[in-house]
C-alpha cells in the first residue's frame, strides 16, 4: 500500500477514535481530497455528523459517546459506498498510530491531493494540446492555473526551478509527427505569401516573433523578411534569399529549399497565416509545459512548496504568448479567412521537418477557415 492510502487510512481512523479532532482539520480538508471512494464517504459522513453537534465531537466526550460516534459513521457508512465493508471501519482504527497525529494526517492527505489534482489537469491540458484544438487548450490552461493559485494559497511556493528528465512520460509520437507537419505547411504558406505581398510585415512582426516558428530555418527566414521590410529594401526571393545568408540561415535551410518557399505564391491574406502560426507556437508550448507539470508531479521526493513554485513557472510562457494572441486579433483587419485572388502558381512545398517539434494545430485548407 502506497504512503498516500496509509494516510487516509490513518487519518480516518484517528478521526473515528476522537470525533473532536474533525474540527481541527474540517477547515482544510474536503471529502474531495481522498483518493478512495469508501473513504471519501466516510469523512463526509465524519464531517456531518459534527456540523450536526453529536456529542462525540466534544472536547471531553464520554467513552459511550465516543462509541455511538464511530460505530454511527461506519454503519452509514456501509450503506454510503459499495467499497466499506464491516471490518474495513476496525481496520482504519487500527492502522492509526496515534489520534492526536490528525492533523499532521490530514496535512499527508491534503499534499497528495494537491499532487494528484494538478497530474489530472495537466492531463487532460496535454490531451486537449495533442488535439489541436485551441479553445479547449486555453481553457484548460485558465483551469490549470487556477487549480495551482488555489494550492499556493494553501502551501505557499518558492522559486525553486526542479529538473525532470527530458524523456520523462509519454508523448504521442504520431500527433507529434502530424501535427509538425501541419505547422510546417502553415509557415511556408505564411512565409510565401509574405515574400509575394510584404506590405503587412511590420503589422505582423509587432505580436509574431522568429522564435514562434516551429522549424528554426522558417524562424530566420521571418526575421530575414522583417529585416528587409525594416530598411525599406525590396522583398523577392532573391533579396530574401541574400538576407537570409547574411543570417546565417544557410546553415539550416538550403538555397533550393529557401527559393521553393518564397516562390510559392499563396494568394491569401498572410495576416491569417501568421495567426496560425502563432497559434501553432502556443499549442506547442502548452503541450511542453503540461508534460513538464505531470513529470514534477509524479516525483514524490520534493516539497509541496517547491512542485507548486516550478508548475508555475512551466505556465509562465504560455501567458505572453497569449497576451500575444489577443494582440494579433486587435491588429488585424476582419476578414473571413484566407481570400484567394488566382490559383496558386505552385504546390506548397513538403514540411521541412529538420528538428524534432511539439504538436502544433492541425493545417486548414488555405481556402477557409
Amino acid at each position: 500500500m502506497t504512503p498516500d492510502l496509509q494516510a487516509e487510512q490513518a487519518l480516518l481512523g484517528a478521526l473515528l477514535l476522537d470525533g473532536h479532532q474533525v474540527g481541527k482539520v474540517a477547515g482544510v480538508l474536503q471529502a474531495r481530497h481522498f483518493l478512495r471512494p469508501a473513504h471519501h464517504a466516510l469523512y463526509q459522513l465524519l464531517l456531518d455528523q459534527h456540523t450536526a453537534g453529536h456529542p462525540g465531537s466534544l472536547d471531553h466526550a464520554s467513552d459511550d459517546d465516543r462509541r455511538d460516534w464511530a460505530m454511527q459513521a461506519m454503519t452509514a457508512a456501509q450503506q454510503a459506498s459499495r467499497g466499506f465493508t464491516p471490518g474495513y471501519g476496525q481496520a482504519l482504527i487500527f492502522a492509526c498510530p496515534s489520534a492526536s497525529h490528525a492533523s499532521a494526517y490530514a496535512r499527508m492527505v491534503l499534499e497528495s491531493a494537491a499532487r494528484r489534482e494538478m497530474h489530472e489537469h495537466a492531463t487532460r491540458l496535454l490531451q486537449a494540446a495533442n488535439t489541436g484544438e485551441l479553445q479547449s487548450t486555453v481553457r484548460l490552461i485558465a483551469a490549470l492555473r487556477q487549480v495551482i493559485s488555489e494550492h499556493v494559497a494553501t502551501w505557499g511556493s518558492d522559486d525553486t526551478s526542479l529538473s525532470v528528465p527530458s524523456d520523462a512520460g509519454h508523448s504521442d509520437a504520431g500527433a507529434q509527427k502530424r501535427m509538425a507537419e501541419a505547422a510546417a505547411t502553415d509557415e511556408t504558406m505564411l512565409l510565401g505569401s509574405l515574400t509575394a505581398r510584404p506590405g503587412p510585415i511590420n503589422s505582423i512582426a509587432q505580436w509574431l516573433l522568429p522564435a514562434d516558428f516551429q522549424v528554426p530555418g522558417h524562424g530566420r527566414l521571418f526575421d530575414a523578411l522583417t529585416a528587409l521590410r525594416g530598411r525599406g529594401d525590396p522583398v523577392d526571393h532573391l533579396t530574401l534569399l541574400w538576407e537570409f545568408q547574411q543570417h546565417g540561415g544557410l546553415a539550416e535551410l538550403t538555397t533550393d529549399q529557401v527559393r521553393e518557399i518564397s516562390r510559392c505564391d499563396v494568394a491569401a491574406d498572410p495576416h491569417y497565416w501568421a495567426e496560425r502560426v502563432l497559434q501553432n507556437a502556443l499549442i506547442a508550448s502548452t503541450a511542453r509545459a503540461a508534460q513538464r507539470v505531470r513529470n514534477l508531479t509524479t516525483d514524490t521526493a520534493t516539497t509541496t512548496t517547491a512542485l507548486l513554485g516550478s508548475c508555475a513557472q512551466a505556465l509562465e510562457p504560455l501567458s505572453e504568448q497569449q497576451r500575444r494572441l489577443a494582440d494579433s486579433a486587435r491588429t488585424t483587419v476582419p476578414r473571413g479567412g484566407p481570400v484567394l485572388s488566382a490559383p496558386p502558381r505552385t504546390k506548397p512545398p513538403s514540411p521541412i521537418a529538420t528538428t524534432t517539434v511539439t504538436p502544433p494545430l492541425p493545417a486548414r485548407s488555405p481556402r477557409g477557415r
